[in-house]
């Protein structure tokens, strides 16, 4: 088995899904770097596309110090992204319930406005809500 003690660079084509790889990389003592597909590509010369010829190439531009690696956050500053990401999706999907909860409301003939979601406005639907199923069962 090759000796992994020593600590080594690892090259490849920018890919999507490449986290867990990184991860297994890092963890080992080693480190992941990403090259831009499209500038490894340009410095080939033009022969038939192989994942060998590919590999060998990739190999040749890490040798001879020419990879064009891409800049790429840290593990941690990528997991942060991702939550930050992840809290804009949320707050979009409750800026869309409440716009169209206030949308029903007004076709309902409710307009309260922003004091639409208010204690004040919530606790007044609750009691239009109970005037409303009492006149109800009083019409029957």
């Amino acid at each position: 088995m090759p000796d992994c003690s020593r600590r080594c660079g690892v090259g490849i084509e920018a890919a999507g899904h490449t986290r867990w790889f990184e991860r297994v990389l890092a963890e080992l003592g080693h480190e992941l770097w990403i090259g831009d597909a499209a500038q490894i590509r340009a410095a080939m010369v033009r022969k038939q596309k192989t994942d060998a010829r590919d590999a060998a190439h990739v190999l040749q531009l890490l040798v001879e110090e020419r990879f064009p690696r891409i800049w790429r956050p840290s593990l941690e500053g990528r997991d942060l992204r991702q939550l930050v990401w992840l809290r804009h999706k949320l707050v979009c999907m409750h800026n869309a319930v409440g716009n169209q909860l206030h949308a029903l409301a007004m076709g309902e003939g409710v307009c309260r406005k922003k004091q639409l979601f208010t204690k004040k406005g919530r606790a007044l639907h609750k009691l239009q809500t109970l005037v409303c199923r009492l006149k109800g069962k009083h019409e029957h």
